[in-house]
């Protein structure tokens, strides 16, 4: 987790704060005070020992952003969206399926984060998931119209559609053609396989930056490094699909994709530094 997001009545802000405080939490973020007068949360709350982070919401997008939302987000249009639910074995208050769903499409498009960005794709995915086919698309539209959450939702459900039809486009479009190639040459014509392994090394290299950017961050004392880890993700790729060529299931290659995610999460553990807001 990494963050806890409350949405609670402006006249409520100072109390709560003062509970977080209490429970030992301390406001930090690298940005002035002042900036946080007009944004939609209050300064960031962190425990040290805990590790966790707390936002105090007054709304769901920043001031700047309300005009142009329309009513989706308005006070009025999120307290009739308000759903009883459970956290934890607490009983507490969530938005409803329908409204999340253009909430996380346009905080995801607001900046497009390379680290962390995964969460709200994967947030989309388990509530399209876990809802069956019973949300409200009429009413999400009706929200939507003459807003720019529209183009949020959009792009976002069009970018997972992208990423489906990889995988439901059979193993030949899924597979690598280098990984291919090397496998059957690697002895027989020296010049192909090492032509093969400059493409491998240049696709990986591509990601030596943001890994770098990540390890920098998060984990700055760690002994391995960013070309080590780009490499890697090579390494269970290919052998993914080696596998879900061997066993004829293109899921052999998503399961491996799951668990080198799960990989990175432990080299790159939750900052512990000033919160940027």
């Amino acid at each position: 987790m990494r963050d806890i997001d409350f949405l609670v009545e402006e006249a409520d802000l100072p109390g709560v704060e003062a509970v977080l405080g209490k429970l030992g939490y301390h406001q930090q973020s690298s940005r002035p005070a002042g900036s946080y007068a007009t944004h939609h949360h209050s300064m960031p709350f962190y425990h040290p020992q805990r590790g966790v982070w707390v936002e105090v919401h007054r709304g769901l997008v920043p001031q700047r952003e309300k005009g142009r939302a329309g009513r989706i987000f308005r006070l009025d249009t999120v307290k009739s969206q308000l759903r009883p639910s459970v956290f934890r074995g607490r009983v507490v208050t969530r938005l409803s399926d329908e409204l999340q769903i253009p909430y996380i499409a346009s905080h995801w498009a607001r900046e497009f984060k390379t680290v962390g960005g995964m969460v709200a794709l994967l947030d989309i995915m388990y509530l399209l998931k876990n809802t069956g086919g019973a949300l409200d698309w009429g009413r999400i539209l009706d929200w939507m119209r003459d807003s720019t959450a529209a183009a949020h939702l959009y792009l976002l459900l069009a970018y997972l559609d992208f990423r489906a039809a990889l995988v439901r486009g059979g193993l030949p479009d899924l597979t690598c053609l280098l990984g291919t190639l090397v496998q059957e040459t690697f002895t027989s014509h020296p010049a192909l396989r090492a032509a093969c392994g400059a493409g491998i090394e240049a696709h990986a290299s591509t990601l030596v930056p943001t890994i770098e950017a990540a390890r920098r961050r998060y984990a700055p004392d760690a002994d391995w490094t960013a070309e080590s880890l780009a490499r890697h993700t090579q390494v269970v790729l290919q052998g993914a699909f080696v596998l879900a060529k061997a066993l004829d299931d293109p899921a052999v290659v998503l399961d491996a994709v799951a668990q080198l995610r799960r990989h990175v999460e432990l080299l790159l553990p939750r900052p512990t530094e000033r919160r940027r807001g």
